[in-house]
């Protein structure tokens, strides 16, 4: 006389627990096995124009506002892209970081990060003005999958200095 037996259930993870099951099935592999990610270094440089005239900003529950900001160009080693810078402020106007530029190329999209809570010191070539800060890749998808990347971005200012004009990605 043989017992029917029930699965059991881990209740912190919702799996079976296959191994006091004994049935034959209970020791196959299912699925393939683990594969390792293998982070592929990319490296970022080229010059990204930001469309101004086209940011739309929205405010949240809270009064605090996010402005998206349409930029393209290209970047060397992938071609032409385009994609979204995103920055947000709370409901006093106040920088909420960071801030997220996430572009997109014919075969897959990335996103990176840098922070630009204080903008640090003012570096100018000729009569160009710009601010410099570290960034790095925070996710990343089709031929970019598990990238890592780091960097500095430039904020090139108008010849007004009073928005941004380009992005430029130095990797």
């Amino acid at each position: 006389m043989s017992r029917r037996r029930h699965l059991l259930f881990d209740p912190l993870e919702a799996r079976e627990l296959l191994s006091r099951m004994h049935h034959p099935l209970a020791h196959v592999h299912r699925g393939r096995p683990a594969v390792a990610m293998v982070q592929k270094p990319l490296s970022l440089s080229g010059t990204l124009t930001v469309e101004n005239q086209a940011s739309v900003s929205n405010s949240n529950q809270l009064g605090g506002t996010s402005t998206s900001i349409p930029i393209r160009g290209q970047l060397a080693g992938i071609g032409p892209v385009h994609g979204l810078w995103l920055e947000n402020s709370d409901s006093l106007g106040n920088y909420v970081g960071p801030d997220t530029i996430t572009i997109r190329a014919p075969h897959g999209a990335f996103t990176i990060a840098f922070s630009n809570a204080s903008p640090g010191p003012v570096h100018r070539i000729g009569k160009m003005v710009y601010y410099q800060h570290d960034q790095h890749i925070i996710s990343s998808s089709g031929t970019f999958a598990h990238s890592t990347e780091t960097g500095t971005i430039d904020l090139n200012l108008s010849p007004s200095q009073s928005s941004v004009d380009s992005l430029t990605l130095n990797g």
